[in-house]
């Protein structure tokens, strides 16, 4: 069922999903407000930066890293064999 954003405002299916989403708006708002009220607040979201732990099978294998540290954790480990890869002539 495509139709154009013209015909689905026409619908009555388009009636019913903004009368749904408005209902949704105030409740949500409803819900904030109580929250606010008891004390709550809204916290600004901080995102972390990962800290890699080098010479670890998931910094290696998963993560692809390929620093001396990760590389000698796979030499010691037998992931890999050499250090270098040999370049065919």
């Amino acid at each position: 069922m495509n139709l154009s954003k013209q015909e689905f405002l026409n619908t009555a299916d388009s009636a019913k999903y903004i009368q749904d989403k408005r209902k949704l708006r105030a409740e949500l708002e409803a819900e904030m407000a109580k929250f606010l009220k008891r004390g709550g607040e809204i916290k600004q979201a901080v995102s972390q930066i990962y800290k890699a732990k080098h010479g670890t099978a998931d910094q290696y294998r998963k993560r692809s890293c390929r620093c001396d540290v990760c590389v000698a954790w796979a030499l010691d480990n037998g992931v890999i064999k050499l250090t270098t890869i040999k370049a065919r002539v």
